[in-house]
């Protein structure tokens, strides 16, 4: 019994250490963080004055959508109300022909207002998507051209086979892209 608790206590202050050991690397994570923090707006002022605003008729085009959308949602609240009050006059037998009526017109208003909802953020989705892919394809073609016009000897190192090259070329343009279409339309439809 004295053997299970000594090890015991003994895995007690492996797990201690251990939690020590992490809570000082995430302190210094953070720490690091706050330079992280400088280089991300850099990358996102940059990204932004060099790409995005040169397609702002698409970024206009998607907060256009957004708005529209914030607009309607109210819009389909209130004819949300309406029918819910329509479905309590239907229980008055002198109001229930009225009340129907008024249900079947909210309810019509409503389902219009839904799909439109559905056709703007469809086509906001589209055009982000769109922007991602432009904006993917021009940082592609500078890289490449960047690249290519390295000397030789660049080449010859391991790191830098053209095949690995061009794989995290790949790779650094998509998780661009996905940025563009995640943060920035989330962005805008906060906004």
């Amino acid at each position: 019994f004295r053997e299970k608790k000594e090890e015991n206590a003994e895995d007690l202050e492996k797990m201690k250490e251990s939690a020590d050991k992490a809570r000082k690397e995430e302190i210094e994570r953070l720490k690091k963080a706050g330079e992280l923090g400088k280089k991300t707006k850099r990358v996102f002022r940059r990204l932004y004055k060099d790409y995005i605003l040169k397609h702002w008729f698409h970024c206009g085009c998607v907060y256009t959508c957004s708005l529209i959308s914030g607009a309607i949602q109210p819009v389909m609240a209130v004819f949300m109300g309406n029918i819910m009050e329509n479905l309590v006059y239907i229980s008055f037998p002198d109001h229930r022909a009225n009340a129907r009526e008024q249900i079947d017109i909210y309810s019509g208003m409503f389902a219009v207002l839904g799909f439109a909802a559905w056709i703007v953020n469809a086509f906001s989705s589209f055009l982000f998507t769109l922007l991602g892919e432009k904006i993917s394809m021009q940082l592609k073609t500078k890289t490449y051209d960047i690249t290519l016009k390295r000397e030789m000897t660049y080449f010859d190192k391991p790191e830098n086979n053209p095949g690995i090259i061009s794989s995290r070329i790949s790779f650094e343009t998509q998780n661009i892209n996905r940025l563009i279409a995640s943060f920035y339309l989330s962005l805008i439809h906060i906004s």
